[in-house]
């Protein structure tokens, strides 16, 4: 059998990303305001806050599930599959280490929710749910080792099946546990049998995917362990950053304000988060494929894999972000109902131009790993971590909910712009201003279809009630707008010859790849 090319494999990972990105993003925005109603804000509030709190056990990840992936892309490039088996081992035992922090969030849960405005006829409820949360987390770093293996195999469509699956049992569930009146304590539980199931899949999937397969349960030798070890170390920084970024202002919030503003922060961030669901479609097969052209040697393809990844994930991001920035109140009306309110509109919209430079950036990152080079990613980190500690602590002091997010904002912005300036230069060989037409043309092009659909509706004002409208006048309104929208965002890249013969035949192959998923 004829083993496929390095972009045939990138193209079937990322049609099969879409696929999954398209089921994932509806059912998740769709849930949300059904267990809202189900409920209520500040229990929503107090499920958001719990997981952020588990979500900072990462901090003692060192980086491993980002080096799981880039060596066993090695070893499979290299055709070692003993080494994979290793790793794989490796990884597992490591992992053992998430049990202390769990264990002494277990014992010390008053004391970590007193620190946040839970009531207290609702402590005993939120020490059940955290609990669970816990169990839930050790089980799911446990079932990244093969989820991590598997994108390093490149078998990136047989992982995004499995999540396919798992995510239409989650929400044919969570339909089922709020209905019958089970609430979050239904849900913690379920998430857990779910879970079970899907790490059961998933080791069955690698165990299938491996040439050769030895039960080697061996560590990997000593030179390559502490490689292995420093490499993630290493990437540990980011993941420190990323914890600030995401989850650092709903801790601020849940302390400071009422838990009713981390539902709105919630609210805003997940629908912001489809800038960077959507074109993070392309990052995952770029860690395994950029290691397998290190191996190879292949600095040219390198550089064309960087401009082209990072080129695909503007012209995503950028018109994402000036639509949800133009329409924020309409599309928060829609999802939410007489349940929307301007902070969730307000945290959407600041959260989406600081979410798409962030993204943006994205190509960088996974290159970067793939090959080894992480001191411009470091550095970044440092600077974004540093300016978002700082700015958020004293901004939600003297500002409250605003502050929060335009220190989020403001981190973002300026740390992913300085890091993908520096790793261009350090990357390209070309000409230097290849990046910066790049993004300019999808960046002008947004901006002006954003201006023009945002001018649109403040004309339309006096003419269109729009909190008059029901979820079926809004969605044909909201349809005739990006229709509008995406139409001239297309004639403008268009006029300035963005595209080329290479991205035509690119995109024909794409397409090609999904009508085969």
């Amino acid at each position: 059998m004829t083993l496929p090319s390095l972009s045939q494999k990138i193209l079937r990972n990322t049609a099969w990303n879409f696929l999954s990105r398209i089921i994932h993003i509806p059912i998740s925005i769709c849930l949300v305001p059904f267990i809202i109603s189900h409920v209520g804000a500040s229990w929503y509030g107090i499920w958001v806050v719990l997981f952020a709190i588990v979500d900072y056990i990462n901090l003692f990840d060192l980086g491993i599930g980002a080096a799981t992936i880039k060596y066993v892309a090695d070893y499979h490039t290299l055709r070692k599959f003993n080494k994979i088996t290793q790793t794989i081992f490796t990884t597992c035992v490591f992992n053992l280490v998430f049990i202390p922090p769990l264990l002494v969030i277990w014992f010390f849960e008053n004391e970590i929710l007193n620190f946040f405005n839970i009531a207290p006829k609702d402590m005993p409820d939120a020490v059940f749910i955290l609990h669970w949360v816990l169990i839930n987390y050790a089980l799911s770093q446990f079932s990244s080792v093969y989820r991590n293996t598997l994108i390093g195999l490149q078998r990136i469509h047989i992982n995004n099946l499995c999540e396919i699956i798992y995510l239409f049992a989650y929400a044919l569930m969570t339909l089922i546990i709020l209905n019958s009146g089970a609430g979050l304590k239904g849900m913690v539980i379920m998430l857990f049998y779910l879970r079970c199931i899907l790490t059961g899949a998933l080791i069955l999937c690698v165990i299938y995917s491996i040439p050769r397969q030895d039960a080697n349960f061996s560590f990997l030798e000593t030179p390559k362990l502490k490689e292995f070890f420093r490499y993630g170390i290493k990437l540990q920084l980011n993941s420190v950053a990323g914890l600030i970024n995401f989850q650092f202002d709903k801790l601020l919030i849940g302390h400071f304000l009422k838990l009713d503003f981390v539902a709105f922060y919630e609210l805003g961030s997940k629908m912001a988060m489809i800038i960077r669901l959507v074109p993070s479609v392309l990052l995952s097969p770029l860690i395994p494929a950029s290691a397998e052209l290190r191996v190879l040697h292949d600095s040219a393809r390198l550089e064309k894999l960087y401009l082209q990844g990072t080129k695909y994930l503007f012209l995503l991001a950028a018109p994402l972000a000036a639509f949800l920035v133009s329409t924020g109140p309409l599309i928060m009306q829609l999802w939410l109902g007489s349940g929307s309110h301007s902070y969730a509109v307000l945290a959407m919209q600041m959260l989406s131009i600081a979410y798409c430079f962030n993204i943006t950036a994205g190509a960088a990152h996974s290159i970067g790993r793939g090959i080894g080079v992480l001191k411009y990613e470091l550095q970044a980190t440092m600077m974004i971590t540093i300016m978002n500690l700082i700015l958020s602590v004293l901004l939600i002091v003297h500002m409250g909910f605003i502050g929060a997010l335009i220190g989020t904002s403001v981190a973002m912005i300026v740390g992913n712009g300085i890091y993908l300036i520096r790793f261009n230069l350090f990357i390209r060989t070309a000409t230097s201003n290849s990046l910066a037409t790049i993004l300019a043309k999808p960046f002008i092009s947004a901006g002006l279809s954003g201006i023009l659909i945002f001018s649109a509706h403040r004309l339309l004002e006096g003419i269109v009630k729009y909190s008059a409208m029901g979820r079926l006048e809004l969605i044909g309104y909201l349809f005739i707008s990006g229709f509008v929208f995406l139409g001239v965002f297309v004639l403008c890249l268009y006029v300035m010859k963005f595209f080329s013969r290479a991205d035509i035949s690119l995109f024909s192959d794409l397409l090609t790849a999904i009508r085969t998923v």
